[in-house]
């Protein structure tokens, strides 16, 4: 009975380690090609692309965000498990000459579906690049999220962020300069039809040096003034 009981255990966890799912893990983006396919993975797709220069060589540079096509379980950079959301993944392109370089890879900030947003609306918004800027957006409930990233030193440096939206009835919004170390913070409460007694304050942010792309892992983890996260 003894060896029956032990032969049971060993079928039963031999049938558990088949049946286990393999964390999910990110893929490794190829670092040159000639097309944009080229840094695709197999099983992902493109789900936005924004097009502009951000090396300063007068070509167009490529920001596209890619998005797993299965649903899946993934541990996110704050601990959470989210279950039945595509992973997205942030991958910038410099043109140079017939090729495209990658320029980073970054595979936590894009917020997924249902995430960030407590009422299960995508809180995902188009990319953009402007002026030389790598924009990335976020729209929340009630809320809308931007962060302005600058290619210099070798790297993409957060220089600028916007966060604007309503709690209940009052308007609120923070426009942070991270080159100048002010932010510039906007409240009021809301009517139908108009702003009423609308409040300014300046604020100097404490901070020595600029945050890298690389070091944001998701949005709202950055205390950049006391309570306030970006």
């Amino acid at each position: 009975m003894k060896n029956l009981s032990l032969i049971s255990i060993i079928l039963l966890s031999s049938l558990f380690k088949n049946t286990q799912k393999e964390p999910f893990t990110y893929p490794t983006i190829t670092s040159t090609g000639k097309t944009i396919a080229a840094f695709v993975p197999k099983g992902w797709k493109i789900k936005s692309k924004a097009i502009g220069d951000l090396n300063g060589d007068k070509t167009a540079d490529i920001a596209l965000i890619l998005e797993y096509r299965d649903t899946v379980s993934e541990i996110r950079s704050d601990h959470d498990t989210l279950t039945g959301n595509h992973p997205r993944v942030l991958v910038v392109l410099f043109k140079n000459g017939d090729n495209y370089n990658l320029a980073i890879q970054q595979n936590t900030f894009i917020l997924r579906e249902h995430e960030g947003t407590g009422m299960g609306e995508d809180p995902y918004d188009e990319p953009e690049i402007t002026k030389g800027l790598l924009i990335i957006n976020f729209q929340l409930l009630r809320e809308h999220l931007q962060y302005k990233f600058r290619y210099q030193s070798n790297d993409f440096y957060l220089i600028g962020a916007e966060d604007h939206g309503v709690d209940h009835n009052d308007l609120y919004g923070w426009s942070y300069n991270f080159l100048t170390k002010k932010a510039v913070h906007d409240s009021g409460e809301s009517t139908e039809n108009i702003k009423a007694k609308n409040k300014r304050e300046i604020l100097t942010i404490p901070f020595i040096n600029l945050k890298k792309l690389s070091e944001l892992k998701q949005p709202f983890q950055w205390e950049v003034l006391k309570d306030v996260f970006i």
